[in-house]
């Protein structure tokens, strides 16, 4: 039997295929940057999958920091905690729950020079009905 508390990789969001760079500007964080590095795929999927979320309107924030934990294997969160700087991007998640900030996430698609705008910060065309 699964461990509750446990994510599967069947839990785990899926890669997205067209994003090259997810960044934190205001914290002049790279959270993974495909050009230089192939291991963070975790990160991608997770902090694309907050990105993406319409919840939290592209941003970190304590709210969504704490869902992204949660996305994380619970052996990397406690290792996080055991060695920081070893596991940087929870090492950041940590840093945004406990402290209470809000950044935007940044995403760069892959053969563009600009970042894609945020989906989520966008009104519901359908609102002015409701």
């Amino acid at each position: 039997m699964d461990d509750v508390n446990t994510i599967s990789e069947h839990d785990m969001p899926p890669l997205p295929l067209v994003v090259k760079r997810i960044h934190i500007p205001q914290l002049q964080h790279t959270v993974v940057d495909k050009e230089s590095e192939e291991m963070r795929m975790a990160s991608l999927a997770i902090f694309y999958d907050i990105y993406k979320d319409e919840q939290y309107g592209c941003r970190l924030t304590r709210k969504s920091a704490l869902t992204a934990l949660c996305m994380y294997d619970r052996d990397d969160v406690d290792a996080a905690s055991r060695s920081p700087g070893e596991f940087p991007n929870i090492d950041l998640l940590q840093k945004v729950y406990e402290q209470g900030l809000d950044v935007e996430l940044v995403v760069e698609e892959v053969g563009s020079n600009t970042r894609q705008p945020c989906m989520a910060a966008r009104p519901c065309p359908l609102a002015m009905w409701a």
